[in-house]
């Protein structure tokens, strides 16, 4: 079966393709939803959310053996509000793709598609895969650590949690920043 085509385009796609597929094309492109070389990785949108940060957005670029380590094509920033989720921020991503995708096209048709080495040095943050575990709430986070970490997983992910009277608590969404200082203010009076 012949599977070659002029380009082979992966959306936000969290495993490896391999490099005898990626051979098969002229040019092989990924979406991903940081400003690399931040946040390279698995979970992009989570951690942006969970460090608190104010911007993210979408970067095209080429498909390598490196996890998102490829020469960028086109990138586009978004603001991150403060009450915005995974969700809001997916929705976000997705319409800036778009946005990228028509720019891209248009100079690939044009043969002007021009792309830049990633600078790794400039690197602040790199992912690493998240399991149902991180989502647990411990003594040493602060309110806005506990918000952040509500925002980065609503419904679908698995919600956060903390334990009281050893039983496990899963936050109820929708989740404020008024509810996660009194699930602060909880945990602490538990841990006295």
């Amino acid at each position: 079966v012949d599977f070659s085509a002029d380009i082979l385009v992966s959306f936000y796609y969290n495993r490896i393709i391999q490099s005898s597929i990626l051979g098969e094309h002229s040019l092989s492109v990924n979406f991903h939803g940081s400003l690399l070389p931040d946040y390279a990785g698995s979970h992009a949108l989570n951690w942006q959310i969970i460090n608190g940060e104010k911007t993210s957005g979408v970067t095209l670029h080429e498909l390598t053996s490196e996890i998102d380590g490829g020469k960028i094509f086109l990138q586009k920033s978004f603001e991150i509000g403060f009450d915005e989720d995974a969700n809001d921020v997916l929705k976000m991503g997705i319409r800036t793709s778009c946005e990228i995708w028509k720019r891209f096209i248009e100079k690939f048709k044009d043969n002007t598609l021009q792309s830049a080495a990633q600078d790794k040095t400039k690197s602040n943050f790199k992912c690493s895969k998240r399991s149902e575990s991180d989502g647990e709430i411990t003594e040493s986070m602060t309110p806005i650590d506990i918000y952040n970490l509500s925002r980065a997983l609503p419904p679908p992910w698995p919600r956060p949690y903390y334990t009281e009277n050893e039983k496990k608590v899963i936050l109820p969404y929708p989740f404020s920043f008024s509810d996660a200082e009194k699930v602060y203010t909880k945990i602490k009076k538990e841990k006295l």
